[in-house]
C-alpha cells in the first residue's frame, strides 16, 4: 500500500515514484484511489519493472491510467512483469497550487491461466 501521497502542481509536472513492490505472481491487479482534488489537478500513472540486480528506473510497461476524477481506478498489468514493479504518477501541468491526494491500495497478484 502506498499511502497519503499529495501531487502539488508547481508549475512543471511534478512526479512521484512509488517503493519497488516484488513480483509475487504473472498479473497484478491494482486500484488507486483519487480522494481529494484542489483546482483542476490531473496526473497520470505509469508502471516500471526491472530485474533485481538492475539499477534504475526500470522499463515501463501497459498500461498508462489517466487520473482526472475523485474515486477509484482498478488496472490490471499483464505485460511481463520482470522481479520488482513500481508506479510513477505525474501531474500534468495546471495551475501553479492544484493538487491530487491519492493512495494506491495493496496489489492483489495471481498467475495467468495457460490453455
Amino acid at each position: 500500500m502506498f499511502e497519503a501521497q499529495l501531487l502539488i502542481e508547481d508549475g512543471g509536472s511534478p512526479t512521484i515514484f512509488s517503493p519497488w513492490f516484488p513480483r509475487q505472481a504473472d498479473v497484478v491487479r491494482c486500484t488507486v484511489e483519487v480522494v481529494a482534488l484542489i483546482g483542476d489537478a490531473k496526473a497520470a500513472l505509469q508502471a516500471y519493472t526491472k530485474k533485481a540486480e538492475e539499477a534504475g528506473d526500470g522499463a515501463a510497461i501497459n498500461p498508462t491510467v489517466d487520473l482526472d476524477a475523485v474515486g477509484r481506478i482498478t488496472f490490471e498489468i499483464e505485460d511481463p512483469i520482470l522481479d520488482l514493479v513500481r508506479f510513477k504518477f505525474t501531474g500534468n501541468a495546471g495551475s501553479t497550487g492544484d493538487s491530487m491526494l491519492l493512495r494506491l491500495l495493496s496489489p492483489i497478484w495471481f498467475d495467468a491461466i495457460g490453455a
